[in-house]
């Protein structure tokens, strides 16, 4: 089967990200394109370009794609796929490589969530406010976050800049730029099995994906990774790039990179390679998900509480040495005197203040009929 392996220029492990420097980075194997896979779903009439773009999505650059890794010659982008097995580099200028920002592996990781999870974070308006956006009536579809609400705003904030270099930054994970309305049967498959393609882009234009479109046509295309089977017969249907609707107000729509985002998502569960792992450390330090953020204040949490049980605890033996200096230094008839206290009193240790009452009361009645019968023997005697 041929395959179009895709290699990228990397970070070396030593290395950190913004540097200028080639000698800080290494070929690496990246993407892995079936052949016939490509040819199968129908991602594109052009489908070169569509690699070009998808690697570039991957790993937050704008670049081409040559045959040799050693210097630029662009492919023929518009030329048909490979009948054999091929290696093409993707090659990026010095500022491109320097602002290169990947996509985290881990992205999809955290499903991409439904406004009901909003609900359960006193933000119960996010679905409303995207179906409001969009034009749409909220029982057709779902709005979704195209970040992950489980992400938090935290890595909200680091991701857009990073990915936007600076450009945009999104500080609220429950913003109406990172919802969309989707059918319902489609959300869970959104940014893994579906993503949605945005032209005209650096690589792509409409015309690249959809005959009948105009070259500069602003779309918004629904792209499927996967054939699917008709329930009637095993005949298998592919993706027609159906495009979705987009609302004559954009101002709160989402930004392109998000859709960019998404899409890089669906390539890389798709078509990643291992050589992807290492992004995470060196790009996303900084972009800590909600569940880290609250793991990392209940640590703190748990580390007070221990300090303050342990100076509890020095108190407390403090004082009973304390004590126990005082007993012995009262001398031993003292300590004597104590020990037979807590002796007398160890029965009674556990009753309660009723029980106490109750039995200092029969007490008091044992010696007042023990003191009468004193008295009547003292008079039976004298008799």
């Amino acid at each position: 089967m041929a395959v179009i392996q895709v290699y990228a220029e990397q970070l070396r492990a030593s290395s950190q990200p913004g540097s200028t420097n080639p000698a800080n980075y290494e070929w690496s194997h990246i993407l892995s394109f079936p052949v016939d896979t490509i040819v199968n779903i129908g991602f594109a009439l052009r489908p070169l370009k569509w690699i070009r773009f998808a690697t570039g999505v991957v790993t937050g650059t704008q670049g081409d794609l040559s045959a040799s890794r050693n210097s630029l010659v662009a492919v023929d982008y518009n030329s048909s796929l490979p009948t054999d097995s091929l290696n093409l580099y993707y090659h990026v200028s010095v500022a491109e490589r320097a602002a290169m920002f990947p996509l985290d592996p881990l992205f999809s990781a955290e499903a991409i969530t439904d406004s009901q999870a909003s609900f359960q974070t006193r933000e119960g308006d996010f679905r409303s406010r995207v179906a409001a956006r969009d034009e749409w009536a909220e029982d057709e579809c779902d709005a979704v976050h195209m970040v992950s609400f489980k992400k938090g705003a935290s890595y909200m904030r680091a991701f857009s800049s990073g990915r936007t270099r600076g450009q945009i930054i999104i500080d609220d994970i429950n913003d109406t730029r990172n919802g969309i309305l989707v059918r319902k049967d489609k959300r869970i498959v959104l940014g893994k099995n579906l993503a949605i393609l945005k032209t005209p882009n650096f690589a792509l234009n409409a015309s690249d994906i959809i005959a009948t479109a105009n070259s500069n046509d602003e779309l918004y295309i629904y792209t499927p990774f996967r054939r699917r089977r008709t329930r009637s017969s095993d005949t298998k249907t592919f993706g027609s790039n159906h495009c979705i609707r987009v609302p004559d107000d954009k101002s709160d729509w989402p930004p392109d990179f998000l859709f960019d985002a998404m899409y890089a998502s669906a390539v890389l569960f798709h078509f990643h390679t291992q050589k992807t792992g290492s992004w995470r450390e060196k790009f996303y330090s900084a972009a800590k998900t909600s569940q880290q953020v609250e793991f990392e204040k209940l640590k703190a949490e748990e580390a007070l509480k221990k300090v303050n049980a342990d100076a509890g605890a020095a108190a407390r033996d403090e004082r009973a040495a304390q004590r126990t200096s005082q007993r012995d230094g009262g001398g031993s008839d003292t300590w004597k005197e104590w020990a037979c206290e807590q002796l007398l009193f160890w029965p009674y240790q556990n009753l309660s203040p009723s029980q106490l009452e109750a039995f200092g009361q029969a007490h008091r009645q044992q010696a007042s009929v023990k003191e009468c019968s004193n008295w009547l023997d003292r008079d039976q005697l004298r008799a």
